[in-house]
């Protein structure tokens, strides 16, 4: 594992230093978010074996869906992994939007997502907590579509004595609301189903973006806002609460003192409102603008 751990931060500065593409694009390997989490070096690592890849047994509104079940033991691994456990899930993927749900029940009961990152068909790999997976009653499941292949999902497994701290961003009481990985962690992709109805069926509360510290006012431009049908129509929401669809309006910036951003659950159902009839999904979709600034936490506060 730790020889894994210093390829990893190898290749990250290796893309820095020449990858292609804008530096928001590239992943920047914050631990926990889109690298393994920090002081798992230690974790014991459990190869699940691959299994053949079935149609879901009712529609998931994707294209070209395919599940992959565990079950038996490696379900069990799974189940039983202790707190600060994580799976790494590793991926091809075409397109920069979502391509997997990493727990599916049905189509409206799926766990995190992953996204594409377009790298002309490179392996990827999206790092997740055991206690952010949607598991079924006997089984895991990963979700894939939009033309992504699955190549490998392993359990990184705790030792009894790690001291799981759980992310220092987080408050006590609040909800968390599991951050969409693979493409750009500075915040680009689709929240889970799980996590939309949390927010769309509180009857109150305030959603919390955080920030590192690099992000402000210029640099930590965030858009959210519902999608709906093809292509997607984006639905901004403005400082003033206001709600826009114009190309470039709605935008809220981060705050350059919190380094946070904040939405009421009133503001965004009048989103899905605005959005009409059939939507079911809120994205995070960085503003072209934004180059720094990187998405490290985000929950629900009550």
């Amino acid at each position: 594992m730790k020889k894994f751990l210093i390829l990893a931060l190898s290749a990250a500065l290796l893309l820095a230093l020449f990858g292609c593409g804008s530096p928001k694009e590239d992943d920047k390997g914050i631990p926990g978010v889109n690298a393994p989490p920090a002081g798992t070096e230690n974790f014991e690592e459990i190869a699940l074996t691959l299994p053949s890849p079935t149609s879901p047994e009712t529609d998931t509104g994707e294209n070209g869906s395919k599940m992959y079940k565990y079950t038996g033991e490696d379900f069990t691994k799974i189940k039983e992994a202790l707190p600060g456990s994580y799976v790494a899930v590793t991926y091809k993927a075409t397109v920069t939007y979502a391509v997997g749900e990493i727990g599916w029940i049905d189509a409206s009961n799926a766990g995190p997502v992953i996204s594409g990152k377009d790298d002309k068909g490179k392996n990827q790999t999206a790092y997740y907590n055991v206690e952010d997976l949607l598991l079924g009653t006997d089984n895991f499941t990963v979700h894939i579509f939009n033309g992504a292949t699955l190549a490998d999902v392993t359990l990184y497994a705790a030792p009894p004595d790690y001291d799981y701290k759980g992310n220092d961003k987080a408050t006590a009481g609040a909800t968390k609301i599991v951050l969409p990985q693979g493409h750009n962690i500075i915040g680009r992709g689709d929240l889970s189903k799980v996590d939309f109805k949390k927010i769309t069926t509180a009857a109150s509360g305030t959603l919390v973006f955080y920030f590192d510290e690099t992000a402000d006012t210029e640099s930590g431009i965030l858009k959210f806002g519902p999608k709906k049908g093809s292509p997607y129509k984006h639905y901004g929401i403005d400082s003033d609460g206001s709600i826009k669809d114009e190309s470039g309006k709605g935008w809220r910036v981060v705050n350059s003192e919190t380094r946070t951003i904040t939405y009421t659950v009133a503001e965004i159902k009048a989103g899905v409102t605005e959005a009409g009839a059939g939507f079911n999904k809120l994205e995070i979709n960085n503003d072209s603008s934004g180059k720094e600034g990187v998405l490290l936490y985000l929950e629900l506060k009550p």
